[in-house]
């Protein structure tokens, strides 16, 4: 293990003063250098460089999963991206397991990968880095592992966007659920997607003494402790740019089928707009669950619960009161 060893201890030496850093060796068990991530000066750096220098692969078989959990069960520390370097030159039987949560945790960590030999497992190595947006690479008998840990280090202490927020204004009228933030840091060339559902309230705002506005008010407070944006604030604007764009996209549904609200006559008057904020929160991160596809290992035994649904079961649905009066 010479060649590793030279090579972990060149990209010990490149790394940027106070980042944080630890060092694990897994085998059937698995040993950390220290017990939680260290700041990164001279003192670190000594004992990190003697323990490299005493490793030895006398630690059995391989296992992945334990300190890989161990990880994940780390603090996250804002404006430190977990980005992760593993060393491996053997195969497990537990692969699909280890994917899985690396993808679950995916949006606070980043594996760069390296399979060394001939029985280095590639989907295990080519896996961990694609589901978790890092690198793999693969050495040759040979080859030289310090030229590709230098080629990934420098991508991965690029400059990133830590603690990202998305700030949504839409009308007073309307009531918005924003997707989260799925990840807490942005590297460059990530693409950062959200989406928002918009549903008109009008028709339950248009008369400000009605109790139906009332019961709205507080069914609007009430969820929004459970919201994923932060309580509304009001800001002075029009509603001229949001009414085009309605009336040219297409309304809500209910508008458009429901005829009471052609006959009532009333105009809304809103003269002020909300903003919503969706941002990262790394104190309180839950794992963002995989959706299984058909493609997935094992998901074509599993049947559609849709099916289950018979045709006489759906003919007994009575229609909804705007249908009716629609029709």
């Amino acid at each position: 293990v010479s060649t590793p060893q030279d090579a972990l201890l060149v990209i010990l030496k490149s790394l940027m003063p106070a980042c944080l850093f630890n060092i694990i060796g897994f085998g059937s068990t698995f040993k950390t250098l220290f017990p939680a991530s260290q700041t990164y000066c001279e003192e670190s750096l000594a004992v990190a460089c003697q323990s490299i220098k005493r490793i030895q692969a006398d630690m059995g078989g391989t296992n992945i999963l334990q300190p890989l959990k161990w990880i994940i069960r780390q603090p996250i520390h804002r404006g430190h991206p977990r980005l992760l370097f593993l060393l491996t030159d053997g195969a497990i039987s537990n692969t699909g397991k280890v994917l899985e949560l690396l993808r679950n945790h995916s949006c606070s960590t980043r594996c760069y990968s390296f399979g060394i030999g001939p029985n280095a497992c590639r989907r295990l190595v080519r896996g961990l880095a694609t589901v978790s947006g890092g690198i793999a690479e693969f050495l040759a008998e040979g080859e030289r592992l310090q030229p590709k840990m230098i080629k990934s280090l420098k991508k991965a202490m690029v400059p990133v966007l830590s603690d990202v927020s998305v700030e949504w204004v839409f009308p007073e009228s309307t009531e918005v659920l924003v997707s989260p933030i799925s990840t807490s840091c942005l590297f460059p060339g990530d693409r950062l997607v959200g989406y928002g559902i918009i549903c008109d309230t009008s028709l339950y705002i248009s008369n400000p003494r009605s109790d139906k506005r009332r019961r709205y008010s507080m069914m609007r407070s009430q969820e929004s402790g459970s919201s994923v944006f932060f309580h509304s604030q009001e800001e002075g604007a029009g509603m001229e740019s949001w009414n085009h764009s309605r009336d040219s996209e297409g309304c809500c549904p209910a508008e458009q089928l429901d005829p009471l609200s052609h006959r009532a006559g009333t105009d809304v008057k809103v003269s002020s707009r909300r903003r919503a904020y969706s941002t990262t929160q790394i104190a309180d991160h839950e794992p963002c669950k995989k959706v299984p596809t058909a493609s997935d290992p094992g998901t074509a035994l599993v049947k559609n619960p849709l099916r289950k649904t018979h045709l006489q079961d759906l003919q007994q649905v009575s229609p909804e009161p705007w249908q009716v009066d629609f029709q």
